[in-house]
């Protein structure tokens, strides 16, 4: 046997054999069978499998007894490829970080003909040039995914394109703590649980913070026909939205340390209005413009001492009978007192005059 170089005439193989045709050296134009090898192959089993392409200039095992040829390997060198192959920005290696500044090289690839596949690369070289230890699945298009123990790196991801996707990290840099995971797009994000539960949890941690940061900038708002509120304007961004459609939604705050008396508050907060719930069991609302009131059915007021205030007026009126029961005495203390006034009391406006509940942009 001897070795024999030539050039890929054609790697068309209808019968999906892994042979292809090639022109040798010695024997001019005509074209001859080459059988393809691999250093890893189990026959329909599976391995490196990696035919070489249309011109790539090849070495062959010329077995002269049986006059096969074996495909041996692929020449990389520019000098010796085809003259349909010359054409500008044309290169032995593709990739321009295939070796270091110094001329190393630094990769080891596994890739088809337009770079996808993967690259293991180990660079150590010293500062200026970054050190680099990684291992990269790339596809054609861009996509990645890796895992990469550079200094101030130290991640495993998955990324799209257009830099898109999701990262988690081993050891702490200046951009995120140590074993994080960061999932990051500028497109809308989902998750969807088909048959079972979602669960957020934090276990011996900080806070689980839900925050929307929108301006509006890159939103729409919706033409003035859709508006829910009729002159009001809506705005389809910015909002949080809680919604159960077959069952509750329970706020619940059960720190019960000891430790401090704000434990356990809940708080809805808005810029001119605050409710609170506190730990022991107080509810204060707080408000710079009105607080309203309103239901179709009984309002029900209970406590151990009620108290109203008024800083105006106090106006009670009453559609049916008005009744007033004491086990203790009724004070009234005014001015002037009026039973039965000569002219009655300016009514109050009904509820619903005075504020109707606005629906959110979502028509809810």
């Amino acid at each position: 046997m001897r070795i024999v170089k030539g050039v890929v005439s054609s790697n068309i193989d209808p019968k999906s054999s892994a042979r292809f045709s090639a022109k040798f050296d010695e024997w001019g134009d005509d074209e001859k069978p080459v059988i393809y090898t691999s250093p890893m192959y189990r026959v329909n089993g599976g391995g490196i499998l990696a035919p070489p392409a249309y011109e790539d200039i090849i070495l062959a095992v010329y077995d002269e007894d049986t006059e096969e040829y074996y495909y041996h390997s692929t020449v990389v060198d520019i000098e010796l490829a085809t003259e349909v192959s010359k054409i500008p920005g044309f290169k032995e290696i593709g990739d321009k970080n295939a070796y270091s500044k110094d001329g190393r090289p630094v990769k080891i690839q596994f890739q088809n003909q337009v770079g996808a596949g993967i690259d293991i690369t180990k660079n150590h070289r010293p500062a200026p040039e970054t050190q680099i230890n990684s291992v990269t699945l790339k596809s054609e298009g861009g996509k990645q995914i890796g895992a990469d123990d550079s200094p101030g790196v130290e991640a495993a991801f998955v990324m799209n394109q257009h830099g898109d996707g999701l990262i988690v990290k081993g050891d702490p840099d200046d951009l995120y703590p140590a074993r994080c995971v960061n999932i990051t797009s500028k497109g809308q994000q989902d998750f969807t649980v088909m048959e079972s539960s979602m669960d957020l949890t934090v276990v011996e941690g900080r806070d689980i913070t839900i925050e929307n940061r929108s301006t509006g900038a890159m939103a729409q708002t919706p033409s003035e026909d859709w508006w829910p509120n009729g002159n009001l304007p809506c705005k389809r961004w910015g909002g949080i939205y809680l919604r159960s459609e077959s069952g509750d939604i329970s706020i619940a705050a059960n720190a019960d340390t000891g430790e401090s008396e704000q434990d356990g508050r809940i708080f809805i907060v808005t810029p001119k209005a605050r409710i609170q719930i506190t730990e022991t069991g107080a509810i204060q609302i707080d408000s710079t413009d009105a607080i309203r009131i309103k239901s179709s059915s009984d309002i029900n007021m209970e406590g151990a001492n009620i108290n109203i205030k008024a800083t105006g007026s106090l106006k009670m009126e009453s559609g049916g009978a008005t009744s007033i029961l004491s086990g203790g005495n009724v004070d009234v203390d005014g001015t002037e007192i009026h039973l039965k006034p000569t002219s009655p009391p300016e009514p109050i406006p009904p509820l619903s005059e005075q504020s109707d509940l606005d629906l959110n942009d979502y028509y809810e």
